[in-house]
């Protein structure tokens, strides 16, 4: 199992290694590295300026050396990212995913759900109307989901030799 485990973080970290400017991806999508200052600059606290709601979910409120966070459209959110144990001596892996994805998908899709307009014979105001009501419900389905998901964190212990390759790779 550990073997399995160490190849797919292996693959993943080498494979994107290859790719460390935004580019297209051979299977369509985008992949970007960030390199970006850690703290805020006069004021106190990290940056995450660039964290969207769910990778804040992920990896709280401040940066580790070393994140990578996956949100592929219309699938599982998941991520790793190397930190200090609690008695700064060594460096663990941790690694999140979102284990209800589908049921909270379902959850939001029936509280807020969208209304197709089959019959373009209605007139103009009622179909603007039933195309407000679908905004406002994907408005507040995205708004509530991040809320909804449960997070799964495995933690691994690291050895110093990986955690400097990772490092070097990511970074």
């Amino acid at each position: 199992m550990r073997k399995i485990f160490w190849g797919i973080v292996s693959a993943i970290l080498f494979s994107q290694s290859l790719i460390s400017q935004q580019i297209d991806h051979i299977n369509g999508g985008r992949f970007s590295k960030r390199i970006e200052y850690n703290l805020l600059w006069l004021e106190t606290g990290y940056n995450l300026d660039s964290k969207g709601d769910i990778e804040k979910r992920f990896f709280g409120d401040f940066n580790a050396p070393v994140e990578f966070f996956f949100e592929p459209p219309f699938s599982v959110p998941y991520g790793f990212r190397m930190v200090r144990d609690t008695l700064k001596r060594s460096y663990v892996l941790e690694i999140k995913q979102i284990t209800n994805y589908r049921e909270a998908q379902n959850e939001v899709q029936s509280k807020y759900p969208l209304r197709g307009v089959s019959d373009l014979s209605l007139p103009k105001d009622t179909i603007d109307q039933i195309t407000m009501q679908n905004r406002e419900n994907i408005r507040k389905s995205f708004e509530e989901i991040k809320n909804l998901y449960k997070i799964e964190n495995h933690s691994f212990p690291i050895s110093d030799q990986f955690s400097a390759i990772l490092f070097r790779v990511c970074c």
